[in-house]
This record gives C-alpha cells, sequence and structure tokens, in this order.
C-alpha cells in the first residue's frame, strides 16, 4: 500500500457534470478521494481502484489499521436459541 497520505475533496454534482474527466484524471493520479455533493449534502464518493477487496476498503477508509485479534478470539455470544429449525428449513430448502 502506498505510503502517499489520502486527501479529501468534495465537488458539487453540477461541477462533477461539467468537468468529470479531470475529476477522474486527478483521484487516478493522487490516489485522493472525491466525495460528490448535491445541495451541499454528500451523496457519493469517487475512490481510486484497488486491486482487491482489502486494498479497496483501505482506499474508501472503511477501515483501517489491521485488527491485533484474529477473528477465532472473539467470544461468540449463546441466545439461549436452538438453531436446529433454522438450520433444518435451510437444507430442506436445498
Amino acid at each position: 500500500m502506498s505510503t502517499h497520505k489520502k486527501k479529501r475533496y468534495s465537488i458539487g454534482i453540477r461541477e462533477l457534470s461539467n468537468r468529470t474527466s479531470s475529476v477522474i484524471k486527478r483521484v487516478q493520479a493522487s490516489k485522493d478521494v472525491v466525495t460528490i455533493t448535491n445541495k451541499a449534502e454528500p451523496v457519493a464518493q469517487i475512490i481510486p481502484f484497488a486491486e482487491d477487496s482489502i486494498n479497496r476498503l483501505f482506499a474508501s477508509g472503511l477501515v483501517g489499521k489491521r485488527a491485533k485479534k484474529s477473528i477465532s478470539s472473539l467470544q461468540l455470544e449463546d441466545l439461549g436459541l436452538d438453531s436446529r429449525a433454522g438450520v433444518k428449513a435451510v437444507l430442506s430448502d436445498r
């Protein structure tokens, strides 16, 4: 992953309509994130393309540094429910 610190920019939907090519080129070259607004409200983002899912999540800002705990260390909460009926229904639907 690049050490380039991603910047965030916003652009109105009308301006994006007029400058789509230049905005896309900027995202591609700088790897920055552009937020699209409609009447000053954020409605979407343009993020740089990442080759795999985890890099795409990092690029979107949805996840940060990797967790130090493995998934196997998570504790499941016992809700006191019997899952046999649900499993049976799923298996009978095959």
